[in-house]
């Protein structure tokens, strides 16, 4: 990943200092080491002025596979839509855990499933808030969303509940651990 930004600083003649790196790189680090070498080839013939991540991006071609990872990500909704309001739930993929926080919650989520008309209409939101998050998400934001239960009894013990943690597909989860790494080595 480190060649092709160090050819593009070059040649657009950036001194780039190790925090302009590190967060080209997190912007960055999904997109496949062929397409990202193509995007800076065409931004070098292309761009006026040294690009952003985010024209880097749509030369990269990247919009649509966010497009993709966000309607992959409703699926996994849809997955824990039977569990109902009352289970607390983990998703795998933290961003849906953000997305359905910023829709009201969980419980929340799952009452937009009364009709077909509002199913539609929460599906539409709930893409377009996943696809805005992007890869930089708070822990607090990560946190399993809560159901309505506030206790569950576990062996005859009243406990906290626990969450069901919903999986996601294997793609999608390596690119969350990447990025997650990607982000500690920023912060730290």
């Amino acid at each position: 990943m480190q060649r092709p930004l160090m050819v593009l600083f070059k040649a657009f003649g950036t001194k780039p200092d190790e925090d302009m790196v590190a967060a080209y790189a997190v912007a960055l680090c999904d997109i496949e080491p062929a397409k990202l070498q193509a995007a800076v080839v065409a931004a070098i013939r292309e761009c006026e002025f040294m690009p952003r991540p985010v024209e880097i991006r749509k030369l990269a071609g990247v919009h649509a596979a966010n497009e993709d990872r966000a309607v992959a990500a409703w699926g996994d909704v849809l997955r824990a839509v039977p569990l109902g309001p009352y289970k607390s739930i983990d998703f795998a993929d933290s961003r849906i855990n953000a997305a359905l926080r910023l829709l009201g919650g969980w419980s929340a989520a799952v009452a937009r499933f009364a009709s077909v008309e509002d199913e539609k209409w929460f599906r539409m939101e709930f893409i377009k808030t996943y696809q805005s998050i992007g890869g930089c998400i708070s822990d607090d934001q990560k946190r399993p969303l809560m159901g309505l239960s506030e206790k569950q009894v576990v062996r005859g013990q009243v406990v906290d509940p626990v969450p069901v943690r919903i999986g996601c597909d294997r793609f999608r989860r390596v690119g969350i651990e990447y990025r997650e790494q990607q982000t500690i080595g920023v912060s730290q």
